[in-house]
């Protein structure tokens, strides 16, 4: 029986980080009002349960190569910053960041990432959000956001020239 404020489970397996990161970061903490009588053995089935939850979700790394254009302000693809996320399309899920970068001078970076959905056979859904100032450096930020094919590690994709200004399309 527990009589406990609070149980709180934080990385029970004692995985390697590189096996499941979520695990290091997910913490669940159980209610249980003082003095009240609960059978134990519902308690652990319940914990059990949460954490196979944890346990199955499909964690996969990827690293992805690109350069930034801006064809009428070269020097505008430099040093901007680059988001690697992960979409979760559940209600209660927000977006994951998997990374998060800066171009060098000429335009291309290199970003790479780690992210985890629920679920044996849900990969994480890659996207990049870039933000700009492109075609012109005066004014608001703009943010250029597509997805990603799903290659993951060990492979890198390489997803050649992205052209700030739409120029492409």
């Amino acid at each position: 029986f527990f009589s406990l404020k609070h149980i709180e489970i934080i990385d029970i397996l004692n995985f390697p980080e590189w096996i499941f990161p979520h695990l290091l970061e997910s913490k669940i903490f159980v209610e249980v009002a003082p003095n009240e009588v609960m059978d134990h053995q519902i308690v652990v089935a319940f914990l059990l349960i949460l954490l196979s939850l944890r346990i199955y979700g499909k964690s996969e790394c990827m690293q992805i190569i690109g350069t930034l254009v801006c064809p009428q302000k070269s020097m505008l693809a430099g040093n901007v910053q680059i988001d690697l996320k992960d979409e979760d399309s559940l209600p209660w899920e927000s977006h994951d960041q998997m990374g998060r970068t800066w171009s060098h001078a000429d335009g291309s970076f290199m970003i790479s990432g780690c992210g985890a959905d629920f679920g044996p056979f849900n990969e994480p859904d890659p996207y990049i959000i870039i933000e700009h100032k492109c075609p012109r450096n005066i004014g608001s930020t703009r943010k250029t956001q597509f997805a990603l094919t799903k290659v993951f590690m060990p492979k890198i994709l390489n997803i050649g020239k992205i052209f700030l200004d739409d120029s492409d399309l």
